[in-house]
């Protein structure tokens, strides 16, 4: 016979954005069980880096764990430099311009997931399932579910977060909610890795928009370490990623206008297909979707995982209200609070995103784009705009 327990929240899927809404919810006294597929393994170096903005960081100030984080290999971007191909006009974002010591953070998926992971052992009310995958769920009678896995455990709870990813098998099942969805593949993907540049970053976020998409050099832990993201059409992104590293090199270099002198590649690469996306639904009676299961956006602002962990961090503080005034966890006027509270910052950053790599990256004729570099460089208002946008300060 196979053991129950209960708990008040069960969340599917263990990535940043899962690991964050639990330990914030296990700070704030719920039962909680999370259910990831993965074994907790966090090899470093990790291709798979994020920019973290100061919304982002405030999440883990509260956890007590950006000290942590900032001993660790964690960089931060004092200036963002962007410019177009056909021209020479360029933007450059300077922290010392909005009073602010730096624009952001640089640093390795792996490593805020290892800081999050060894956090939850420390709340006696919130257990890891790992790796482990359910079997079968289903609603009960009393308006909660029922949550099997495959070693036997038999989970349930009042309310389930699906934290599950792009490709969420938790949004799939359930038809009603999160496959209701608005955009668009982009063609495209995205090229990962880490490089050595012959010339220093000097703590410089470097960002060129050509007309196959934009290649994004972040600068890492060391002068000279980077970390690149570039997009290219599917086919050619194929074809870069069966290139040998030193073909791959050459061509990086050409496609930077060697800014950074010559590139040698460290890691192996990754890629991944680009596709825009928001769901018209967040939730439903008793089922909630955060992060990715939701919402993906184009890597072009490192912009993505910011979001997603303001969703965790969002629903966190709405079911903290809704249990001090003794609503039951799960009640879809609650989870519909924090549908309308993260809805327009998804969907505006997604737009903005989405008119950015447009006007510099795809249709516009270049002489356009150049006067429009031109005047945003140099007209102070605009370019703070952007750059708060970006810090979410």
């Amino acid at each position: 016979m196979s053991e129950q327990k209960k708990y008040d929240v069960i969340v599917i899927g263990g990535g940043i954005v899962g690991l964050m809404l639990v330990a914030h919810l296990g700070r704030a006294g719920f039962k909680v069980a999370l259910v990831e597929r993965s074994s907790p393994l966090f090899p470093l170096p990790d291709v798979r880096v994020s920019a973290i903005n100061r919304a982002s960081r405030q999440a883990f100030r509260t956890l007590g764990l950006w000290s942590s984080l900032e001993s660790t290999r964690l960089t931060p971007y004092e200036n963002v430099l962007v410019w177009a191909e056909g021209g020479d006009e360029k933007i450059l974002f300077e922290s010392r311009e909005l009073g602010e010591p730096n624009l952001g953070y640089v640093i390795e998926n792996n490593v805020m997931k290892k800081a999050l992971w060894e956090y939850l052992p420390t709340f006696k009310d919130v257990d890891c399932f790992s790796p482990a995958e359910y079997i079968h769920l289903e609603r009960q009678g009393n308006g909660g579910f029922q949550v099997q896995l495959q070693d036997g455990f038999c989970l349930t709870s009042a309310l389930i977060v699906g934290a599950d990813g792009a490709n969420s098998k938790l949004r799939a099942k359930f038809a009603g909610v999160a496959p209701q969805e608005w955009g668009w593949s982009h063609n495209q993907k995205a090229i990962v890795a880490m490089v050595r540049t012959e010339l220093p970053h000097e703590m410089t976020a470097r960002q060129r928009f050509l007309k196959s998409g934009p290649l994004v050099f972040l600068p890492l832990w060391e002068p000279t370490l980077c970390s690149i993201v570039w997009t290219n059409s599917t086919q050619q992104a194929d074809t870069w990623m069966a290139a040998s590293p030193l073909v791959f090199c050459k061509a990086l270099e050409e496609a930077f206008q060697s800014q950074l002198g010559s590139v040698e590649l460290l890691t192996e690469r990754f890629s991944f297909p680009l596709v825009l996306k928001h769901a018209k639904r967040y939730c439903e009676e008793g089922i909630v979707f955060i992060g990715d299961a939701i919402h993906t956006i184009h890597p072009l602002a490192g912009l993505g995982l910011n979001l997603g962990i303001q969703d965790a961090v969002c629903l966190a503080k709405v079911l903290i209200d809704a249990r001090e005034k003794n609503h039951p966890l799960g009640h879809v006027a609650d989870l519909r609070r924090y549908e309308r509270f993260r809805k327009g910052p998804n969907w505006g950053t997604s737009l903005f995103i989405e008119s950015v790599k447009w006007f510099l990256g795809e249709t516009p004729p270049i002489f356009l784009q150049q006067r429009a570099l031109r005047f945003a460089h140099h007209f102070s208002l605009m370019k703070h705009f952007f750059a708060r946008q970006a810090l979410s300060v």
